[in-house]
């Protein structure tokens, strides 16, 4: 496992509609077994009924932006606390590349607390220049990206290097990807209509 903090519930078993939970933040790692503990119906809480307990490893951050400088050192230990691994988007200046990648990771360690478990999962920001290469290196030898992403040029903060013609000008890096089970990671965006369009015809 990646990490060791999990979140406790512990809960006495009630009266027919009734629910009394207690829950707890633990790091202590022998708390962290998987499976969790089989329930000892025997132990009796201070209502004289039994208690259970559920151990939930803790969760991962799927979308994280950490940025660099100062908002990094103020941003990545709160979520190492919070989580144990994150996706950590690539959409700084100049955009993220696999080498790139590997030193914001590192950049990203070194602001964490001492002691701390928190996994960066690095990405890769896609753009029309990116080649099949880059996909080989990120994914088979950098050793910590995990996915690329899609950002459609223009979309969003930072995009400005962004894909203006995926079919057109990613192709090759797409196929790469499909043999290097590498995901790609889409932006959100407001309108159903114009993602359904963009993924119709390639065009961003």
């Amino acid at each position: 496992m990646f990490w060791k903090a999990a979140v406790r519930l512990v809960f006495d078993v009630p009266e027919p509609g009734v629910t009394i939970i207690k829950l707890t933040h633990s790091d202590v790692p022998e708390e962290d077994s998987y499976p969790p503990r089989n329930f000892d119906l025997s132990r009796k809480s201070k209502y004289g009924r039994p208690k259970m307990e559920l151990t939930l490893t803790r969760s991962d951050d799927w979308h994280l932006h950490l940025r660099d400088a100062d908002l990094l050192q103020a941003v990545a230990p709160h979520s190492a606390k919070l989580f144990g691994r994150a996706i950590v988007m690539p959409n700084l200046k100049p955009p993220i590349t696999t080498t790139a990648a590997v030193a914001y990771g590192e950049s990203i360690l070194k602001a964490l607390l001492a002691r701390s478990n928190f996994t960066p999962l690095m990405t890769i920001y896609l753009t029309d220049k990116t080649s099949p290469n880059e996909i080989k290196l990120a994914r088979r030898k950098s050793g910590v990206v995990f996915a690329v992403k899609l950002y459609p040029a223009g979309a969003t903060t930072n995009s400005q290097d962004g894909v203006t013609d995926l079919f057109g000008k990613c192709l090759l890096v797409l196929e790469e990807m499909v043999e290097a089970n590498m995901p790609l990671l889409y932006i959100e965006v407001l309108n159903v209509e114009v993602l359904m369009l963009k993924f119709m015809t390639g065009k961003f």
